[in-house]
């Protein structure tokens, strides 16, 4: 908890694992991106697993712009792959 919470940056969200194959630092993905990380801190607090105080709020505007671009050009690369098939 403390080593992800010491972590965390408001504008990069997390660095990517070395097993994340082709993701990049700040990745916004609910799978395994900082929203996924977000949603486990906060899973694990309303559990009882930590006292931490966990407000991610102002990240949520940047979390949300990130993932609608992320979102986006995979949506324009996929097209971009079957046109040019």
């Amino acid at each position: 908890m403390a080593d992800a919470l010491d972590h965390c940056d408001g504008e990069r969200f997390w660095p990517a694992h070395p097993r994340d194959d082709n993701l990049t630092d700040g990745h916004s993905s609910v799978y395994v991106g900082a929203a996924a990380v977000i949603w486990a801190l906060e899973h694990l607090r309303r559990l009882g697993a930590t006292t931490a105080d966990l407000d991610f709020r102002p990240c949520l505007p940047r979390l949300l712009e990130k993932t609608q671009a992320e979102l986006h050009r995979r949506t324009t690369d996929a097209s971009a792959r079957g046109r040019s098939r």
